[in-house]
């Protein structure tokens, strides 16, 4: 069994490729309920039989010829129970070229587990051991004809005889290292396999006490382990090093040691080793761990907090960089701890947001202070996506990146701002009145054209005193001090009313009303004639090639939407995203052509969000934009 994630196993593909390609056993990954198939090394896609396009193809419908074998039955039984099963020289009957052959495979099949215990995937490995099977099934079909021929002539010690040299044959090819020895442990018999392993290559090398054939620091460790293991259940196994007989190499192993028994008498008379080569799968074992060992030293080498968490939303991952910031231990940021270091003002916002996306999966995203090594809170953004295979969400991964110092700039940009603004306001104000006072005594005393003069220098002053105005605004939306004055009025008359005055200040554009029912609404009507006012005027400003403007409103779901279309310039659909930021201009062949801060979007979409409403944009570059808002009313569609 298994725990692994399987973004761990997945997503670090790469990293296991060549390590599964220089298997020369089959290795297959099937993922999900469906047995999708996620890695097959060659050899096993060799004994698919259909060709070598087999990643993402489902295992039960590759392998149709199976739905009558107990294979089908296995692989769920082991996804269900999360149980491993393992066979030894199973029957299983493929297609190939056609034809249904028979193969015989030494087999396992392993669970995969996340860390909630939750099996998400099926490792499969084995070894083909058809020709060793079948080759054993003509030696006996051969040994059991000869037998029935001369079974007459045949005394029981010759059939004893026979039957220990089958015995012995079977033993000689297994791929194992097996031996045979006296009570005593002097050792009598090594398999073919076993003389490969250390080396042996003559009858008296073997014969030998074993503690012979183990590394000289392990055998205290052997003898008094495998005594106490025989003395109590008759068996012992455990991990040990052989030694090579002629290089000295210490061999890995795990071996097992059983007693023998007569099978008349029942007593002890020998012991059997059976031990299994550890070499390349230590050595596989190491090369994963050093390709894990690479990817924490990847992850603790980013700059951001990196840090992954369970479906149910406790991190159960933190790289270096979080351990570092926080200065503690990582299982005081662990689980649900975390929280606790989350400022406390900040905490259920962060619970609330990061809650809504365990439940439906969305990203998540959210800034908030975190208590930082000094005592001091430190302002982060935390942005987090799932992993979903088959359609669930197996993991998810996040960053958490410190903006402290970019929450401090925009504090203080918009604390100079807001003094700007205020300082500017006053004399704006006393220039606005004498200019009103100068143009009155110009007309009275006949000076027209100079009078006119003084009216567009009003006229600057006017817009002088909007930019003032949108730049106080942002400040107190910034701050959050941007206040409301909320009251019931008709939507369609206070829109006809700011309609008809800006028609006034333009001969161009017609403003075309398209009003549908709409009746009464409760918000702050000067708000919402500045946002009406500001589309509009962005229209007229955006579409100076043409001559008509349409203002429509509608009841729909609940909500009063207001559009402002025009037929103008339009937007680049990558930057329709970019039109609601601070400062962003929709620009022309030259940008001096429409001028402005870029401020009035952005203040027209925050009060439409504090209103309870929301703001978008539907535009095709050339041919113009219809700039749409909705709030929330009382009453019925209509």
């Amino acid at each position: 069994m298994t725990n692994i994630t399987e973004q761990g196993f997945l997503n670090n593909e790469n990293i296991f490729r060549t390590l599964i390609e220089e298997s020369p056993g089959p290795v297959g990954l099937y993922v999900g309920r469906s047995m999708q198939i996620k890695i097959a090394n060659k050899s096993i896609i060799n004994i698919f039989a259909k060709g070598d396009d087999v990643i993402d193809k489902l295992y039960f419908e590759l392998l149709p010829e199976l739905k009558t074998q107990p294979i089908f039955d296995i692989l769920n039984h082991v996804y269900d129970t999360g149980i491993p099963y393992e066979a030894t020289e199973a029957r299983v009957d493929i297609v190939v070229n056609g034809k249904l052959e028979i193969f015989y495979f030494n087999f396992v099949f392993t669970p995969i587990k996340n860390n909630d215990g939750q099996v998400w995937g099926i490792l499969n490995t084995g070894a083909d051991v058809t020709e060793l099977v079948l080759t054993r099934l003509k030696l006996k079909e051969s040994e059991e004809r000869k037998q029935a021929t001369v079974a007459r002539d045949l005394t029981p010690e010759k059939n004893a005889h026979n039957e220990q040299y089958k015995l012995l044959t079977l033993i000689d090819h297994s791929s194992d290292f097996v031996s045979l020895s006296d009570l005593d442990g002097n050792v009598s018999y090594v398999n073919a396999a076993g003389r490969l392993m250390l080396g042996i290559k003559a009858q008296q090398e073997l014969e030998r006490h074993n503690t012979e054939y183990v590394m000289p620091t392990d055998v205290t460790k052997l003898v008094n382990q495998v005594n106490k293991g025989l003395m109590k259940d008759g068996k012992w196994s455990g991990e040990i090093n052989f030694r090579h007989f002629e290089t000295g190499e210490a061999i890995p192993v795990m071996g097992t040691t059983m007693l023998v028994y007569d099978t008349i008498t029942g007593k002890p008379q020998g012991r059997a080793t059976i031990a299994r080569d550890m070499r390349r799968e230590i050595a596989d074992r190491q090369k994963l761990n050093d390709q894990i060992k690479q990817f924490e030293f990847v992850t603790d080498f980013m700059p951001v907090q990196l840090w992954t968490a369970s479906t149910d939303g406790n991190i159960d991952y933190v790289n270096q960089r979080t351990i570092d910031y926080f200065g503690i231990e990582p299982k005081q940021v662990i689980g649900s701890a975390w929280l606790n270091l989350v400022h406390p003002e900040d905490r259920d916002g962060c619970i609330a947001v990061w809650t809504s996306s365990i439940k439906t999966g969305n990203m998540y995203h959210y800034e908030f202070r975190l208590l930082d090594k000094n005592g001091d809170y430190k302002w982060h953004l935390a942005q987090a996506l799932p992993f979903v295979n088959d359609g669930e969400i197996i993991k998810w991964f996040g960053t958490s990146t410190n903006i402290d110092e970019q929450k401090q700039l925009q504090r203080q940009k918009d604390d100079f701002l807001g003094i700007a603004s205020h300082e500017l306001k006053t004399p704006v104000t006393s220039i606005k009145a004498y200019a009103q006072v100068l143009g009155a005594m110009l007309t009275k005393e006949g000076e027209t054209k100079k009078a006119e003069m003084v009216t567009r220098m009003d006229a600057q002053v006017n817009r002088l005193t909007n930019l003032i105005g949108d730049l106080l605004d942002v400040t107190k939306i910034n701050s959050g001090r941007l206040q409301f004055n909320k009251v019931w009025f008709d939507l369609n008359q206070a829109i006809k009313e700011t309609v008809d005055d800006l028609q006034h200040t333009t001969q161009k554009h017609k403003l075309v009303e398209d009003f549908g029912e709409t009746g009464q609404i409760y918000t702050d009507k000067d708000r919402i004639g500045q946002v009406i006012t500001n589309l509009i005027t962005n229209a007229i400003k955006y579409s100076p090639h043409t001559d008509k403007i349409i203002v429509s409103t509608r009841l729909k779901n609940n909500e009063a939407i207001v559009c402002v279309q025009d037929f103008g310039i339009g937007i680049a659909s990558d930057k329709k995203d970019k039109v609601f930021e601070q400062f962003y201009r929709v620009s022309g062949d030259k940008q001096h052509t429409f001028p402005g801060l870029g401020l009035g979007l952005y203040i027209s979409s925050e009060i439409i969000k504090r209103e309870g409403g929301r703001m978008w944009v539907n535009s095709i570059e050339g041919k113009g934009s219809t700039f749409c808002f909705a709030l929330p009313v009382d009453g019925n569609e209509r």
